[in-house]
């Protein structure tokens, strides 16, 4: 048996000079997809390669007769049946490999179509589609909201930068799920976690909430810290406390978060601190996972730095659902001029996001905004320039 490879552009050609060549009875004996040559071919395009044999010839030294007939039907006949059957089902198998590029191919085209070019703009609404891309907003988000615009808003409407600033604060902030109630106070303090990676500032925004006046301040206010791992983070809190006047408690293992709990069953709000996991440690993860169940928490608030890339923020939500998060808090807020970004991950994650953090200064440097304020921060981050300038007095 004497092999021969054939390539041609498709599965159907190659076995076409299979068969001229070979003839009807040849076997196929492999079959495989190879990189066009040529240094002009167009991209990602890609040859296919069957490697076939011709039957082997019967011996003229076989006996006449009967003989010769069940020699010729044993060696022949069977042959060319499972040649043509394994011909047929890897010819199936290509043109069903073909069939999945073809539709990738034309899902690419499709929305390349669709996001490759923009009907002339107004002045105005044209000036909004600039501010919503330098934002750091999705680019394919952005034209949607643009098309939905022409669509939506009347002729004035479009001409009018009030009107379509609205429209677009609107739809914005409108990705942003509204957070849900907190159980009453009658089951005990309201138990608040910050889950997230090491250096987000967990424990800054936990000392900031916890002496901020206007948020939880003016309450009575308790601490568990379970950072036991980092060095120095437990001297380091344990000084706050000290100075800020709060009950502490320290938690090294999950069966401790009851007895803790109960010392400061006294406080109306309890917030508990947690160590930086890294996002692909499983593991941790699921240690983290333990001790937030057993400190039966109403929310679970994820912390981001802002300046985060939005592929590593995405990470970072993905991997952190092993502990069922509830919020999304964002801080270094004043590092970035692309509050986009923040509207992307609320979008990709459909979670609340009601602080959001900046600087070092304890506890001026933290807010509790609506939605509203935030898609205002996107489209206009020039008013916002000073973080500081925004901070309640």
């Amino acid at each position: 048996m004497k092999a021969k490879k054939f390539t041609a552009p498709t599965m159907r050609e190659a076995l076409g000079q299979v068969k001229k060549e070979l003839g009807d009875g040849a076997i196929i004996l492999k079959s495989k997809k190879v990189p066009r040559g040529g240094v002009f071919d167009i991209p990602r395009r890609e040859m296919v390669e069957v490697t076939a044999a011709s039957e082997e010839p019967v011996s003229s030294e076989s006996t006449t007769g009967p003989d010769f007939a069940r020699q010729l039907d044993g060696s022949f006949t069977p042959r060319r049946s499972a040649g043509v059957q394994e011909t047929a089902h890897h010819e199936l198998e290509m043109i069903k490999d073909e069939v999945r590029s073809l539709r990738e191919n034309l899902a690419e085209v499709s929305l390349h179509l669709k996001y490759s070019k923009m009907p002339a703009l107004p002045t105005e609404l044209s000036t909004a589609y600039t501010r919503l891309e330098e934002s750091g907003l999705e680019e394919h988000w952005v034209q949607d909201l643009i098309n939905q615009a022409l669509v939506e808003l009347t002729g004035n409407e479009l001409v009018s930068s009030p009107d379509i600033d609205r429209y677009l604060v609107a739809q914005v902030s409108g990705v942003f799920p509204r957070p849900a109630r907190t159980r009453p106070n009658a089951r005990g303090p309201l138990s608040i976690a910050f889950i997230g990676p090491a250096g987000s500032g967990k424990t800054t925004t936990l000392s900031k909430l916890a002496t901020h006046r206007q948020l939880f301040g003016k309450h009575r206010v308790g601490i568990i810290t379970v950072d036991t791992r980092r060095l120095a983070a437990v001297e380091q809190i344990r000084a706050f406390a000290q100075i800020a006047g709060i009950p502490l408690e320290v938690v090294y293992k999950p069966e401790q978060m009851e007895t803790a709990r109960a010392r400061l069953g006294h406080v109306e709000v309890l917030l508990v601190d947690t160590p930086g996991c890294n996002p692909r440690d499983e593991q941790a993860l699921e240690q983290l996972h333990e001790l937030i169940d057993r400190a039966d928490c109403d929310e679970v608030h994820l912390v981001l730095s802002a300046t985060t890339r939005d592929r590593e923020l995405y990470l970072i939500c993905d991997k952190y659902r092993i502990v069922p998060y509830s919020h999304l808090l964002f801080t270094h807020v004043d590092e970035t001029a692309q509050y986009g970004a923040i509207a992307n991950i609320a979008h990709r994650v459909a979670k609340p996001v009601v602080y959001v953090g900046s600087g070092p200064t304890i506890p001026k440097d933290i807010q509790k905004l609506e939605p509203q304020r935030i898609a205002e921060w996107i489209l206009h981050p020039d008013k916002e320039s000073s973080f500081a300038e925004s901070r309640p007095s």
